[in-house]
């Protein structure tokens, strides 16, 4: 059966390639934003706060692209979910990006003092992580396979001071699968 809506389906494939690329330079930003933190590079935590600005012009653009195909081609079930689907991500990824210029911004507070050696391989541990789990959730989105990113949630933990694995929620200090932190017995969040 022919395409009925050709142009609908290469704008909303057009916001996913743009939304997988604005992802790729987040994720990059985790790992430049992580060096410049342990090397106390002020030059190149300058350069991500700037790169920063580039992120956020692409994140308005791609949310008024998927505005405009909300309000002009009425989308139903599953392109209406590609579409918010798209919205969500992007204000997601960009809030990463932002969380990298808050790096980078503590990497100047912090220049001129020596980031303690038994953190330099837990930090580094920790942005490891992160691009794997960035790429593992954006290559699960580019291919629309959402049973990647709930396997990869389910996964055990192991952290890099004490190389112990852990799935308790109640070690890590989430609820069970959702990321989402618990309180503890008075009542406050970790």
């Amino acid at each position: 059966m022919a395409e009925l809506r050709p142009t609908f389906h290469q704008q909303l494939e057009d916001v996913q390639r743009d939304l997988v690329r604005m992802a790729a330079r987040v994720t990059e930003s985790i790992t430049r934003g992580t060096e410049a933190l342990l090397l106390l590079d002020l030059g190149e935590a300058q350069a991500l706060i700037d790169d920063d600005d580039e992120i956020d012009r692409v994140t308005l653009e791609i949310e008024e692209r998927c505005f405009t195909l909300l309000a002009r081609q009425q989308p139903m079930a599953s392109d209406m979910r590609a579409v918010v689907t798209a919205i969500r991500l992007t204000s997601e990824i960009e809030r990463s990006g932002d969380l990298m210029v808050n790096v980078a911004k503590a990497t100047r507070r912090l220049y001129g003092s020596a980031v303690p050696p038994a953190l330099h391989g837990l930090l580094q541990a920790m942005a490891d992580e992160s691009v794997r789990l960035f790429r593992l959730a954006m290559d699960a989105y580019a291919d629309g396979d959402a049973t990647v990113t709930a396997d990869a949630g389910a996964g055990t933990t192991e952290p890099a001071a004490t190389g112990t694995t852990t799935t308790d929620p109640a070690a890590t200090g989430t609820a069970a699968g959702t990321g989402t932190a618990t309180a503890d017995s008075s009542g406050t969040a970790p």
